[in-house]
């Protein structure tokens, strides 16, 4: 089995093309025909294993995201996820690999490769539910689907770069590091103005 790594998320497409041709430009929409492809990743095989992979999480990684109302804190037990989980609710495990070896590994590759900090959350949604209505990220994205089926609508974006300027890292103090502009330096980025 191939490993699980930057280039095998990105292939067939090589790291200078698709530096140049997606990040921050366009999506890029892979479908495996391996289901099995990233079974490596989640030692879970169905949604009920999910679930209850996700109840052993500490209750402050999980969220559950819905439109119904409970006063349950989520962490609790897996038959409380499970209920919710019935209801329609989505449930979210945060930064994912904290808890699992495989997605870390997978998450310190990416980082190396896009020298930038990556973590990883998991989603579990029920059958003709989602969890978030039409929305974007002001961030870098990439989904992996592991398990079921879902039916993924990408548009093209409303707004370039949502964020003109990235916020400072904890770590950085210099004003170099302030003045960041999505990974390049001011003077290297063309203003949306001018690219409209």
């Amino acid at each position: 089995m191939a490993k699980l790594d930057f280039n095998f998320l990105i292939a067939p497409s090589l790291a200078p093309g698709f530096f140049d041709q997606y990040w921050q430009e366009s999506a890029l929409v892979i479908k495996r025909d391996n289901t099995e492809v990233y079974r490596a990743l989640l030692e879970a095989a169905d949604t009920a294993a999910v679930l209850s992979l996700a109840g052993r999480f500490p209750a402050e990684a999980v969220d559950v995201i819905s439109r119904i109302q409970t006063s349950e804190t989520a962490g609790e037990a897996t038959g409380v996820l499970a209920h919710l989980f019935d209801q329609g609710a989505t449930i979210r495990v945060k930064a994912i690999e904290r808890f699992l070896e495989p997605l870390a590994e997978l998450c310190r590759n990416l980082e190396e490769e896009l020298a930038s900090p990556v973590r990883a959350n998991l989603y579990c949604t029920p059958a003709h539910s989602r969890g978030f209505n039409l929305h974007f990220d002001a961030h870098e994205v990439f989904v992996l689907q592991l398990l079921g089926r879902k039916h993924w609508q990408i548009f093209e974006p409303t707004t370039a770069l949502p964020l003109e300027f990235v916020p400072p890292l904890p770590f950085e103090d210099t004003r170099q590091a302030l003045e960041r502009v999505r990974g390049r330096e001011r003077d290297q980025c063309v203003s949306l103005r001018q690219s409209e």
